[in-house]
């Protein structure tokens, strides 16, 4: 007897009529034996039925006007595609605006103020006492020119700078 899988593929040309004259004995002698493959070859049958036309011609009432019905029925879904793609990209929009105006405040609720406590903003360096304990600054308060700062020409930053300096060491 021969197997299934060989039979299956012939089963849809026996159900259409288009089967050749020397697989037909074999594809009746299977059928005989195997009610699976029956089954199949009705249900092949059945479904050209269904798509057969009729062979009067009475099909041509019921095709009238088809193409106008799909042609409205095409261009209703394109509508409806395009007022669906707007409205998405309208909310899109929406949406990112809203992630836009909304996130400095998101971004700034958790962080506290960095500002620095009043004592510590007030203070100011002692110039002059750094300055006198290096040795620039005489008992009066004026500048006095060291070699250690070179010349007379040099500016008073300068010779603040090096004070600091000779100072920190």
């Amino acid at each position: 007897m021969t197997a299934c899988r060989d039979i299956e593929p012939l089963l849809a040309e026996r159900a259409s009529g288009d089967l050749a004259p020397g697989d037909e004995a074999r594809v009746e002698a299977h059928l005989v034996g195997c009610p699976r493959c029956r089954g199949e070859l009705a249900a092949y049958s059945q479904a050209l039925d269904l798509a057969r036309m009729p062979a009067d011609g009475s099909y041509g009432s019921a095709l009238a006007g088809l193409d106008a019905s799909t042609l409205v029925a095409w261009k209703g879904r394109c509508r409806r595609r395009a007022t669906a793609f707007a409205l998405g990209g309208g909310l899109a929009a929406a949406a990112a605006a809203a992630v836009l105006a909304l996130s400095p405040a998101y971004f700034h609720r958790g962080q506290r103020s960095t500002a620095v406590p009043a004592v510590a903003s007030a203070w100011e360096p002692d110039v002059d006492s750094a300055l006198a304990a290096a040795g620039v600054l005489d008992t009066e308060g004026w500048y006095t020119a060291s070699a250690s700062y070179g010349s007379s020409d040099d500016s008073a930053e300068d010779v603040v700078l090096a004070a600091f300096d000779e100072a920190v060491q």
